[in-house]
């Protein structure tokens, strides 16, 4: 092909691109080096000022909660890793509003070096739409769902269900698959003495082409016998049945009235005594007058000690002064409700939640009912929540610190703080591994000595915790620093009187930067948790660091091609 035969080629592959309806870019060094004009369309900056844009200005483009994964395709794919070629994502136009593409991406060489051809397409109204669907869909079945019952369909004639809503799941605890999977789930899983009339009676119902109501019990997941009240429609087609719909209700609760109602005295008093709630009686003094057996094990006292004790007797110290206010309420409103930190013979504290009521007919001496439920468990898990949500919102926090502007000094610096702070431990350290790797100079942290921070150095060896890190290339906790047999404690952590303590590798290119630490002086268990946040923190400083080398690589050569062209 001669060079007039190319440049004809070129015109026409050019032209065919300048008006694809689908946009096509090249970024090349973290900036667009061309752009047509459907991504002018699509993006509502020219051509002129896409190209403009520089590598500091070029990740502002996408939308902050894709931009991370968005960079991170583009250095992978560069640095031939793999990396997705087909993905969606969000970007800002320039009138600031939010768009959602689609993006095939390829790995080119352009101008003799690589860089990544993009070809984009504005799916925003696609996905629009979908949302829309979904939103439909969900409010569809979340009516579904929120009915307090289990909503069904059936086959009229085999009774196989096809459909069944999840509160089936919470209600008699099996997966909504078995019940659709199962031919006779609905046969098998009705209580025995109840089958053979149930069965026999939506069958007739059934043929008579009438809605029917039963009363059934089934058998639960875990043992228990579920009393339902089955409401059933015949859908009918050519004047024969062939779907049922229905609601199975839990009327286990009233059953169970009605059955109390009708119960011996024996009977309740052997329902309270096998409680696993707190249930007692206390005159409006405090006094205790009854307990149930489950009240003296979780308090650790006898019966007959309860009996002798007052409601102050078993709460913590520090809240016994609001019983007088507690008894007034429950003699002026007949009713009280609320939490209690009680503390058992050993000293434990537990967290109750209590619902009392006062009984005043039928009864010689008004006498305050109560009944409690330890809650200490579901509160501490409500707080692990919180503190994973606290610690997720910090490396967020810090990671968008690491995008900006800020130095690498002010960063670790901020880094060390964060760890500090949200861990709640009284010292934190960024240690950085000295070229010839004998060493780590302590870079920044915080609680240490005035003096330390800059010029400590800790072994690198098994001669000190963060040593042992980089030998074993993984997290460890440490939980007695002066009992620990994996490495020597090193004179940094000994000398602060350091307990427990944490440390993960800080990675680098290459080799690994340094090591991230949290340590107190207070003994502690840290968990999973805790050294996810403190990696994903070291991941934050390991991705600064690795721009910063970048940025100063590209400024050098830089600084090197204005000597060549100046000379």
């Amino acid at each position: 092909m001669d060079i007039a035969e190319r440049k004809l080629t070129e015109q026409a592959y050019r032209t065919l691109v300048d008006h694809s309806l689908q946009g096509m870019a090249i970024v090349q060094d973290g900036r667009f080096v061309f752009a047509n004009q459907a991504v002018e369309t699509i993006g509502g900056y020219s051509v002129g000022e896409l190209l403009s844009f520089s590598a500091e200005e070029f990740p502002g483009l996408l939308h902050e909660e894709d931009r991370a994964r968005l960079l991170g395709y583009m250095r992978d794919r560069l640095a031939g890793k793999p990396a997705p070629s087909h993905y969606e994502a969000r970007f800002y136009r320039k009138d600031g509003q939010t768009r959602w593409i689609e993006v095939s991406s390829t790995r080119i060489e352009h101008g003799g070096r690589p860089a990544i051809q993009g070809i984009i397409i504005d799916i925003t109204e696609r996905k629009q739409a979908e949302e829309a669907l979904q939103q439909v869909l969900q409010e569809h079945e979340s009516l579904i769902h929120a009915i307090d019952g289990i909503v069904w369909q059936a086959d009229a004639h085999t009774f196989r269900f096809d459909f069944v809503s999840q509160q089936a799941e919470r209600l008699l605890g099996y997966p909504v698959e078995r019940w659709i999977q199962e031919p006779t789930f609905w046969r098998d899983h009705i209580h025995p003495d109840d089958r053979e009339q149930a069965i026999s009676f939506c069958v007739a119902a059934t043929a008579e082409k009438r809605p029917h109501e039963i009363e059934y019990r089934m058998l639960a997941a875990d043992g228990r016998t579920v009393w339902l009240r089955d409401i059933i429609t015949v859908v009918v087609e050519n004047n024969e049945p062939v779907q049922l719909c229905g609601v199975m209700v839990d009327i286990t609760e009233r059953k169970r009235v009605q059955e109390i109602l009708h119960e011996s005295e024996d009977r309740y008093r052997d329902l309270v005594e096998h409680s696993r709630d707190f249930i007692c009686t206390h005159d409006l003094e405090g006094h205790i007058v009854s307990a149930n057996p489950w009240a003296a094990k979780v308090l650790g006292y006898e019966i007959d000690t309860i009996l002798q004790m007052n409601i102050r007797d078993f709460l913590a110290p520090e809240v016994r002064g609001g019983v007088d206010a507690y008894l007034a309420k429950i003699q002026k409103r007949g009713t009280a409700n609320g939490r209690l930190l009680v503390q058992t013979a050993a000293g434990e504290r537990r967290i109750w939640e209590y619902n009392n009521t006062l009984r005043t007919e039928g009864v010689a001496t008004p006498i305050v009912r109560g009944m409690a439920r330890d809650i200490t468990e579901h509160k501490r898990a409500e707080e692990e929540i919180r503190t994973r949500a606290r610690q997720q919102a910090a490396v967020a926090e810090l990671g968008q610190r690491a995008l900006g502007s800020i130095t690498l000094s002010t960063l670790m610096d901020e880094a060390a703080a964060v760890v500090a702070q949200t861990l709640e431990v009284e010292y934190s350290k960024v240690l950085e591994l000295l070229p010839d790797g004998s060493l780590l100079l302590l870079r920044a942290g915080v609680g240490w000595k005035q003096g330390y921070v800059g010029h400590a150095t800790v072994d690198a060896s098994i001669n000190s915790q963060a040593g042992y890190t980089l030998l074993s290339n993984e997290p460890v906790i440490v939980e007695e620093l002066r009992t620990e047999r994996r490495f020597i404690g090193p004179p940094l952590l000994c000398d602060h009187g350091v307990v427990s303590g944490m440390s993960v590798i800080i990675n680098g290119k290459g080799r690994p930067w340094g090591v991230l630490g949290a340590h107190t002086t207070r003994r502690r268990t840290f968990t999973r948790d805790d050294i996810n946040f403190l990696q994903a923190v070291a991941n934050v400083l390991a991705l600064a660091i690795e721009r910063k080398r970048a940025e100063e690589a590209l400024w050098e050569s830089e600084r090197r091609y204005r000597e060549v062209v100046e000379s």
